[in-house]
C-alpha cells in the first residue's frame, strides 16, 4: 500500500514523466580550488554526484530521464561526461559566480535549447532536485 492508502510504494509510483536530474558544478570555487574535481574516496566530487543521480534515475518509472551537468568548466564537463552525465551546454558566466542561485541554474537548464530538451519533453515541474555540493 502507498502512503495514501493505495497503489504502489516508493519513488517509482511518483511519476511516469521524464525527469531532469541536475548536477551543478561550477569551476570557480573561492575556498577550495577545483573542488568539483577533487577526489572523495578516489572519485571526483562531480563523479559522485553524477553516480548518485544515475542511481536515483534508475529508481524512477517513466522516462527517458536525463542526468545533466551544468558547468562552465571544460575539465568538469569532461569528467562529468566520463561518469555518465550529459553535458549538452555550458553555463553562462552570470550563472557561474558564487552569487548565482541554484534556482537560476535549474531554470537555465530547463530553458536552454539543447539536445536533451529536443529529444525529451521536460515540463518545468520535472526537476528532481539539484544534486551536488557546489554550484
Amino acid at each position: 500500500m502507498g502512503p495514501r492508502g493505495g497503489g504502489a510504494t516508493g519513488v517509482a509510483a511518483v511519476t511516469a514523466r521524464p525527469i531532469l536530474f541536475l548536477v551543478p558544478a561550477r569551476g570557480g570555487s573561492r575556498r577550495v580550488p577545483a573542488k568539483n574535481l577533487r577526489p572523495v574516496g578516489g572519485v571526483p566530487l562531480v563523479g559522485l554526484a553524477v553516480r548518485r543521480a544515475l542511481a536515483a534515475a534508475a529508481l524512477v518509472a517513466g522516462g527517458p530521464h536525463a542526468v545533466v551537468c551544468s558547468t562552465d568548466d571544460e575539465t568538469i564537463a569532461a569528467t562529468a561526461a566520463a561518469w555518465g552525465a550529459e553535458v549538452p551546454f555550458r553555463r553562462p558566466p552570470p550563472l557561474a559566480t558564487s552569487e548565482a542561485s541554484s534556482a537560476d541554474v535549474a531554470v537555465h537548464a530547463l530553458d536552454v535549447p539543447n539536445e536533451v530538451r529536443r529529444t525529451r519533453r521536460f515540463p518545468r515541474t520535472a526537476m528532481a532536485g539539484v544534486l551536488g555540493g557546489g554550484l
